[in-house]
């Protein structure tokens, strides 16, 4: 209704504001070929649920269509109703991109609706959310009699390979008894902990009658990790201009 109580709108469409979900899964490919260079989903607002599981639709979509650019495209319908069953307010719209508006953005004949699906929030939970999801590193170690321990990490940030190399504080010294295996030595260096890094292959060579501490297995571990960690973040950081 205007100031003067005259109601505007058809009352068989009173809902003007309810909005449909924004939803462009169909037109993806159209809009990569734009050459954006990131998608924002909605997730401020939301549960991690919801954000984890848009994210991960997306981003398969994504890498289909990067790796295999000349294949035809097509929407898998059980992830369009996993989207719906995420959240929805009175389905879904893909806004403004082909069109300029219109009435089928708007939900005029249904108050705002709200669904979400608890067992597919509760699933999507258990993958992303609870899951303490680690970067897959490679590594080498060599352990000589007389010279410094090393361990050499990498990993791939941002599709390109980062590595770092660590040294012990001390050389190797010789075992007078008990000497260390190569079993020892991943053993300890495997020990990731609450890193962020998880070891996907460790491999290298420990010489024969040689002592290594665990404590200076440790130190070269984090050492090494602490450093590939600094170079994965020089990728990011931008230099202000003079």
């Amino acid at each position: 209704e205007n100031a003067n109580g005259e109601t505007l709108s058809d009352p068989r469409e009173p809902y003007l504001l309810s909005l449909k979900d924004l939803n462009t899964l169909r037109i993806l490919p159209k809009i990569l070929a734009t050459g954006v260079g990131s998608l924002k989903i909605e997730g401020r607002m939301k549960k991690a649920e919801y954000a984890a599981g848009v994210t991960a639709i997306y981003r398969k979509y994504i890498d289909a269509i990067e790796s295999h650019p000349e294949a035809p495209y097509r929407v898998d319908p059980r992830d369009e109703q996993a989207l719906f069953s995420l959240f929805n307010r009175n389905g879904f719209t893909e806004g403004y991109f082909e069109k300029k508006n219109g009435r089928d953005m708007v939900s005029l004949t249904e108050k705002e609706m709200r669904f979400s699906d608890e067992a597919l929030l509760q699933s999507i939970r258990e993958r992303y959310v609870d899951h303490e999801a680690k970067i897959a590193i490679d590594g080498r170690y060599q352990f000589e009699k007389g010279q410094k321990g090393t361990l050499t990490v990498k990993a791939v940030f941002n599709g390109e390979t980062v590595s770092a190399t660590a040294f012990t504080e001390e050389a190797i010294q010789e075992a007078i008894s008990n000497p260390s295996t190569d079993g020892d030595a991943r053993k300890q260096l495997l020990k990731t902990g609450e890193s962020g890094f998880e070891f996907r292959k460790l491999s290298g060579t420990v010489g024969e009658n040689v002592f290594l501490p665990v404590s200076a297995l440790n130190r070269l571990r984090r050492s090494a990790l602490e450093a590939l960690h600094e170079n994965a973040l020089r990728q990011f950081r931008r230099s202000a201009e003079k």
